[in-house]
């Protein structure tokens, strides 16, 4: 076995002594003993989960599994009574039970057939792990086989965890752990967080109406719309839009730009200000383009880069917009509607509501599948409280609130805390 030389003794389909010599007088007393418990063949029909059960009552009574007589139970269920019948030589007994009662029944009718035997308590432990070992000790068993869970070294974002192996949910992705793995993976969760930023190298928490740099300082302020280097954006922005100062909400922030509600961009130090539509309802960044969906329902490409409108065009009821390579998509109706780069019609197909990732496109066909929040690093498919996050994978996250996206990937906030995908 593995490798290793064994003395196995045998008799009646039961294993009476395990080891690397010959019993010595002790093994062999001990075996002795063993040897005077009753062994039955037992033949089991009827639904698994009684099984076990009874095989674990034969044992407690001093009765081993093996090669003997032939001990015969079947049993048929429904869903308050059992019907039963146990055979053992001449002996026959069936009957009715509600269920319940069934396995304390049957431990009572295995007590008749067989004398009270006062089992012996050691026996011969054979441990089964890279190595074997044997050992003398308290068993329920002449012989138990028991192999050694094997633990590993998994180290997540510099935490190192001892674990068996098995199944494991790191962040939303099933992982099964069967060696030592270091996971480089870029999600982790803050416990109590209201929301995460990306600072530098690290994060900025915030919580309780304080946001905390790492090794840093800590400010009493309302929970920033964004943190960009030293800077904390709030979530409104003041601009000077034909001669007059406006403060308006701030939507998104992508690269070095600010999306506003009243459909202005403008650059992080609100140098200057450029309005290219009415109020929005969505929008889509792909590189250097920006595509805006307005209250109008007018969806325009904008060229940041020379701060020009490259295309217009009109969908009434138009309600969602969104990009991918050189495509663009926009939710009217109960369709979505796919146009090249340049604004010109490639197809529609029915939808409720869709999202864009890298893979491409995620449709929804009913408001029963959630809704979208859509982001120009990825989408997530909310319902129910729970979402599923496409960015560099599927992962799905439980009691979410709401889920934010960043140029550098998505804060997912639930009921106690915040779960921090990076892409």
């Amino acid at each position: 076995m593995h490798g290793q030389e064994l003395y196995f003794y045998e008799q009646s389909g039961v294993i009476y002594y395990v080891g690397f010599e010959e019993p010595t007088s002790e093994d062999l007393e001990i075996m002795s003993q063993w040897l005077k418990v009753p062994v039955v063949q037992f033949f089991f029909e009827g639904p698994a989960q009684y099984k076990d059960s009874l095989e674990k009552r034969l044992n407690e009574l001093g009765v081993l599994i093996g090669i003997g007589d032939l001990l015969r139970v079947a049993i048929r269920t429904s869903r308050e009574l059992s019907h039963y019948e146990v055979v053992y030589k001449e002996y026959r007994k069936s009957g009715v039970i509600d269920t319940l009662q069934l396995t304390d029944h049957l431990t009572a009718i295995f007590s008749e057939l067989f004398p009270i035997v006062e089992k012996p308590k050691m026996g011969f432990v054979v441990e089964i792990g890279e190595k074997i070992e044997v050992k003398k000790t308290l068993t329920s068993k002449p012989v138990e086989f028991k192999y050694k869970e094997r633990v590993f070294s998994v180290t997540i974002r510099e935490q190192r965890l001892l674990l068996t192996e098995g199944f494991y949910d790191f962040f939303g992705r099933t992982i099964y752990v069967d060696r030592d793995m270091n996971i480089d993976e870029a999600v982790f969760f803050v416990e109590g967080a209201q929301m995460v930023y990306k600072y530098k190298e690290g994060f900025a928490i915030y919580k309780d109406g304080k946001l905390s740099f790492p090794n840093g300082p800590t400010f009493y302020v309302d929970e920033p719309f964004d943190v960009v280097g030293e800077t904390i954006i709030q979530k409104l922005a003041t601009v000077k839009i034909d001669g007059m100062q406006v403060t308006i909400p701030i939507l998104v922030r992508y690269d070095q730009y600010l999306l506003l509600a009243n459909g202005t961009i403008t650059p992080l130090d609100l140098s200057w200000a450029m309005k290219v539509c009415g109020p929005i309802l969505d929008w889509s960044f792909n590189g250097l383009k920006l595509y805006v969906l307005d209250i109008s329902f007018y969806v325009k490409a904008i060229d940041l880069k020379t701060r020009k409108i490259i295309w217009e065009k009109r969908f009434p009821r138009a309600w969602g917009v969104g990009s991918s390579k050189e495509q663009v998509y926009i939710g009217v109706d109960s369709k979505i509607i796919t146009l090249d780069e340049n604004g010109q019609f490639l197809s529609s197909q029915d939808c409720y509501d869709f999202g864009v990732w890298k893979e491409g496109i995620i449709t929804l066909k009913s408001s029963q599948e959630g809704y979208v929040v859509r982001s120009h690093i990825g989408s997530a498919v909310l319902r129910d409280g729970k979402s599923i996050l496409y960015i560099d994978e599927p992962r799905l996250f439980e009691n979410v609130i709401k889920v934010r996206f960043f140029d550098w990937g998505a804060v997912v906030v639930t009921q106690t805390g915040c779960w921090v995908v990076e892409k």
